[in-house]
């Protein structure tokens, strides 16, 4: 009986010392009881529990990293040249390929020269010269009427689709005119004369004249022009043409024969602008 009354109160005193330890020194139960199992001090207990406290408080949690690839930065596509849209052996292709052109031909009025520039695949400069002569003579060449109409322009030009030459334009420039007449007519003496033949009958009287312009034209135009190396162009062009001076001498044509009538008629038409484009060129 005593025994058991010392086993039990020393389980109480065991338990209790547990449970203060446990409280102080931050060990478990089964710690505890393992150690005093051993028969260890209270000092050593104490000692070996205040160091994994200790211990417990300078563990810093491990963090584990993933391994977390980044994101693709995604590549900014170029922005495209206007050549690199266009693809192909287009005509727009070869208007910024061959960019400047030669050529020769109608060019309005009448024949001439001209220069084509691309600013790019859709708009061109062209600058051309124009000229016009209209020439009548007598079976013997004794009489003359010698006209010149001549334009120097430009004209800029839109094409439609970089798949076709189809485009529109419209220009100007300074438009001039110059008219020469000489006449050497007989005064008959037994036919109608001129007036200007009074008291020269049976002979010849002589005259000459001209007659100058100087304007400004302006025009439109529809048409189409090939592409690569050696082109064609043709067109249509209207417009008018404002003068800036003009000294006009036809009604002093001496009216014998069709002369006056002719020289009015070359004058009238010289005025014009209005004509067709049909020229062969070269690219580079």
């Amino acid at each position: 009986m005593k025994y058991s009354v010392k086993l039990l109160f020393a389980s109480c005193i065991t338990i209790l010392i547990s449970f203060d330890l446990s409280l102080a020194n931050n060990c478990t139960d089964l710690e505890m009881g393992r150690m005093i199992k051993r028969g260890l001090s209270d000092e050593v207990i104490d000692t070996a529990c205040s160091e994994k406290r200790e211990k417990k408080i300078d563990e810093k949690p491990i963090i584990k990293k993933e391994n977390i690839k980044p994101k693709p930065i995604a590549k900014k596509k170029p922005i495209p040249k206007p050549e690199e849209k266009i693809k192909g052996e287009t005509p727009a292709y070869w208007r910024l390929e061959e960019p400047h052109g030669l050529g020769f031909g109608l060019t309005g009025i009448g024949a001439g020269v001209y220069y084509d520039y691309n600013f790019s695949d859709d708009f061109q400069l062209n600058i051309f010269v124009s000229s016009k002569t209209q020439n009548s003579a007598s079976l013997f060449g004794t009489n003359t009427i010698n006209t010149t109409s001549t334009i120097f322009g430009g004209k800029l030009r839109y094409f439609f689709s970089i798949n076709y030459g189809f485009f529109a334009g419209f220009g100007g420039g300074t438009h001039s005119i110059s008219q020469k007449t000489k006449q050497k007519i007989y005064c008959s003496n037994y036919f109608s004369n001129p007036t200007e033949c009074n008291g020269y009958e049976g002979s010849y009287i002589k005259k000459e004249t001209e007659s100058k312009y100087s304007g400004l034209a302006s025009f439109g135009e529809l048409g189409w022009q090939g592409y690569q190396g050696y082109y064609f162009t043709v067109s249509l062009v209207g417009g008018s043409s404002v003068k800036s001076s003009e000294e006009d001498n036809t009604r002093k044509v001496i009216d014998d024969s069709n002369h006056l009538e002719t020289a009015e008629s070359q004058w009238k038409s010289a005025k014009g602008v209005s004509g067709l484009v049909i020229g062969v060129g070269w690219r580079f």
